[in-house]
């Protein structure tokens, strides 16, 4: 009976990787050859959202912004690497409560996979005895945070001040 050997590793890395292989008979001859194994990743990542959607609360301007990357929890899979990215998104008044971002799951070989991930915009909380400026109009909502400056729905006992100028 011979001997077979190689000196294959126990994983393969993407790309290629030269195997020497070393056959020896019962006779004592030996010949050698090398094979080339080839390692392709074609299988796309899986995106996940972060298991708790992220908040933003806007400023008295009605501005807030998502910051690049801050669906990027790590909780995306890939058979290899992965590396998770979401855009810069800014939000205003109109956004207001739940909107969704893309999150994209790119690995090493450039396979991707995009999700919709929750975002939740919420208006900013205020002192109630602030004094509120109606900005909205006669057929716009009272209790939309947008339609007052400083941003905020007035509550019970808010100085309010209502001008003819929109209505």
């Amino acid at each position: 009976w011979g001997s077979l050997f190689n000196n294959a590793p126990n994983a393969f890395g993407i790309g290629n990787t030269v195997v020497n292989w070393v056959a020896t008979d019962q006779s004592g001859n030996t010949n050698s050859c090398n094979q080339t194994v080839t390692t392709i990743d074609n299988q796309n990542p899986v995106a996940i959202c972060p298991n708790t959607a992220p908040t933003v609360t806007l400023d008295n301007a009605g501005n807030g912004t998502l910051n690049a990357n801050a669906l990027a929890g790590g909780n995306s899979t890939d058979n290899c690497s992965r590396i998770e990215t979401s855009p810069l998104t800014n939000f205003t008044c109109a956004h207001i409560g739940v909107q969704t971002v893309v999150l994209t799951a790119t690995d090493g070989s450039g396979n991707a996979h995009t999700t919709l991930c929750s975002v939740n915009v919420v208006p900013p909380s205020c002192a109630s005895e602030q004094t509120r400026t109606w900005m909205g109009s006669t057929s716009t909502a009272w209790n939309n945070p947008c339609n007052w400056s400083p941003i905020c729905v007035p509550q019970t006992l808010t100085p309010v001040i209502v001008s003819n100028a929109g209505l």
